[in-house]
């Protein structure tokens, strides 16, 4: 195959569930779609965060609109962009489109809760 087996091996790791057979049996499975959601899930957690979370109050104010005032990230971008209000952060193209690809939910976006 060309694949080293240590590849093959996280593979078939990503991708073990557990199915339950006619008699009620566990029996252990592969499923390359829980492989696949597996694997974006940690590819979401590659590179460096967002420079907006080192803005505490620039990450607050986004978290806050996304959270609670239901505000997509693209409205809350445009809102501070208007000049409304003022950050130390200004939000640049890149920023926009990882805050929006970002599948977690804001708060694990920044790194306001780590440490």
């Amino acid at each position: 195959m060309g694949v080293s087996p240590a590849t093959i091996s996280r593979e078939l790791k990503r991708g073990r569930v557990v199915l339950r057979d006619s008699d009620w049996r566990d029996y252990e499975s592969y499923s390359a779609d829980v492989a696949q959601d597996d694997h974006d899930e940690k590819a979401t957690h590659k590179g460096p965060g967002l420079k907006i979370g080192n803005d505490h109050a620039l990450a607050q104010h986004i978290e806050d609109k996304i959270l609670k005032e239901k505000y997509s990230p693209d409205a809350v971008i445009m809102e501070i962009e208007s000049g409304k209000y003022e950050f130390k952060t200004t939000i640049c193209q890149q920023s926009r489109i990882d805050l929006n690809r970002s599948r977690r939910p804001y708060h694990q976006a920044t790194n306001k809760y780590h440490s």
